[in-house]
């Protein structure tokens, strides 16, 4: 049986604004790993990153009365790979309700492996995107993840701006992670308003 929580108002007021459309709540991201890595490779840490942080597995409904909640419904991950010519990735807009908020892809592009994930601004912020980032390229190189102990679930009852405080500098800026390995991280967002 599923267990469904309400939205905070942070989410509530996301979840508004995104009905007027657009992707000014995509969170979008590329990162290039160079020739090495294979996709297989690439699959699993993201399924082990999904696996240790199951919020993101978070869909918004409507329940039987009709107000909006959300709930965690795990599903199996796949990534498709495309070759392409050219790097062209558009970021969409989001159907709200009773789907994944979260796209997922693999290009080979010049010969180099980009993974591209996007999430909607309802699921992840500025600090959430680097733990993913951290974890993913944890994961790639064979560590272990631990758990999330908490989710913003259970944090419901907090008061208003208890949790969900972004850090992103600004929703307008290109921020650049260069990793030690040299694989680098190019974090796309877009201006809330435009």
């Amino acid at each position: 049986m599923r267990k469904y929580y309400p939205l905070s108002k942070s989410e509530q007021g996301i979840y508004i604004s995104s009905l007027n459309g657009g992707d000014a709540y995509n969170l979008a991201n590329t990162v290039n790993l160079g020739k090495e890595v294979t996709p297989e490779q690439v699959e699993k840490a993201l399924q082990d990153v999904l696996a240790a942080h199951p919020y993101l597995f978070t869909i918004l409904s409507n329940d039987e009365e009709g107000n909006l909640v959300k709930h965690i419904e795990v599903e199996e991950i796949h990534l498709p790979l495309e070759e392409c010519k050219e790097l062209d990735i558009e970021s969409l807009p989001y159907e709200m309700l009773d789907r994944h908020l979260y796209r997922f892809k693999l290009y080979r592009y010049k010969g180099d492996l980009i993974f591209y994930f996007d999430f909607h601004h309802i699921l992840m912020d500025g600090t959430s995107i680097k733990i993913f980032i951290d974890d993913f390229f944890s994961a790639l190189e064979g560590k272990r993840l631990e758990k999330e102990v908490s989710t913003a679930n259970d944090y419901k009852n907090l008061k208003e701006g208890g949790f969900g405080i972004s850090l992103v500098k600004s929703l307008t800026e290109e921020v650049n992670y260069s990793y030690q390995d040299g694989h680098s991280i190019v974090s796309m967002s877009f201006a809330i308003g435009q």
